[in-house]
């Protein structure tokens, strides 16, 4: 008798253990899923120089948060500001200065001007629609861009331009463990100097959709696509 009820007692054990594990995996999985999703913010560049900004007009995407990131390439420190947000951050000369806008402000930025208050340069900000078409709008004249390289990235690291029309690259290095890097776009054979705290312009005109890589020969991870869309 008692060795039955031992081994009842092994048996209601071993039962008791298995349902623990169960609901034990079915409230992990419940977490897991249950994660939040990674924010996906749009990545602008701004370069400052003594003659303005490049781009002079940024396109920020609806009901989406961006990060902007900036730097100055014309040496004196500087303060940038967007006035309708009452944002206000320093820009030291190749180094990099990032300013995150959340989703809600998009709207009310349309139309707003970002600035130095230094020079008296200042750019505009015009909120589309999403997709991203809306980084390509321009179909006539040369669209400009900017690309600013680290040690570690290329911000922004995806470019979105249309076939066939004129695109003007502004590319400029930060100061770090590098000071110089060459940015190599293999695809259209172009493959230019680059030093920190000044600018190098591309000019080309994408006859063909598609993704195209470019990158830093010196600084292999700061790299980035250029989406070509008809």
């Amino acid at each position: 008798m008692m060795e039955r009820h031992k081994r009842q007692g092994k048996a209601m054990t071993a039962s008791t253990a298995l349902a623990v594990l169960a609901l034990c995996g079915v409230g992990c999985q419940s977490s897991h899923t249950a994660g939040p999703k990674p924010v996906q913010y749009q990545e602008i560049a701004l370069i400052q120089l003594e003659s303005g900004f490049v781009p002079a007009e940024v396109t920020l995407v609806k009901g989406q948060p961006a990060r902007l990131h900036i730097t100055n390439a014309f040496g004196a420190t500087s303060t940038f500001t967007i006035s309708a947000l009452g944002i206000n951050a320093d820009l030291r000369h190749a180094e990099l200065t990032q300013i995150t806008l959340a989703a809600e402000q998009m709207e009310s930025l349309d139309g707003k001007k970002f600035a130095c208050i230094e020079t008296g340069n200042s750019g505009t900000f015009r909120v589309a629609a999403g997709g991203e078409e809306t980084h390509a709008l321009q179909t006539s004249g040369a669209v400009e861009l900017a690309v600013v390289m680290t040690d570690d990235l290329a911000a922004p690291h995806l470019l979105v331009v249309k076939k066939d029309v004129p695109l003007k690259l502004y590319v400029t290095k930060t100061r770090g463990e590098e000071e110089d890097d060459t940015i190599d776009i293999p695809d259209w054979g172009i493959k230019r100097d680059v030093e920190a705290g000044k600018v190098t312009e591309i000019t080309y005109t994408p006859a063909t959709a598609g993704d195209v890589v470019f990158m830093g020969t010196v600084t292999p991870s700061s790299r980035g696509v250029i989406r070509v869309i008809d």
